[in-house]
């Protein structure tokens, strides 16, 4: 006679209720990993524009000193196309307390999604020309 083993464990494998769990928090987990990846994407493209801009605002300031001009007291607008893209300048010179000091402000703005920014700083001494300043 044959006999039929009745110490078996009488569950061999998962419910169909633990698979649903399981693959419900991996879905939430995936979910996550794949949120962190876009925003890290959109951080970079970001960062992209604001550092393409502050070179170009470094660039500006750099033509403004070495071309020895004496900047005029107000504010200057422009619009340049660089990198398909538009981008906007905005210059202030603004008078200081020493009559040979001017402080100069150049804002850069980019007109795309990414929208790089940077304003820079800085102050120019009044250039000397034939031993003598203008």
């Amino acid at each position: 006679m044959t006999r039929i083993a009745t110490d078996l464990p009488r569950q061999c494998g998962f419910t169909l209720l633990e698979v649903l769990v399981a693959l419900t928090i991996l879905a939430i987990a995936m979910a996550a990993v794949i949120k962190a990846a876009g925003d890290g994407a959109r951080i970079a493209e970001h960062l992209e524009g604001n550092t393409m801009a502050h070179l170009i605002a470094v660039d500006e300031m750099n033509r403004l000193r070495l071309s020895g001009d004496w900047p005029d007291i107000g504010i200057t607008r422009g619009t340049f196309e660089i990198e398909d893209g538009r981008w906007h300048w905005v210059r202030t010179v603004e008078s200081t307390e020493l009559a040979d000091f001017r402080h100069v402000q150049i804002e850069i703005i980019e007109d795309t999604p990414r929208g790089g920014r940077a304003i820079l700083t800085s102050y120019l001494y009044k250039p000397v020309r034939g031993g003598q300043s203008e």
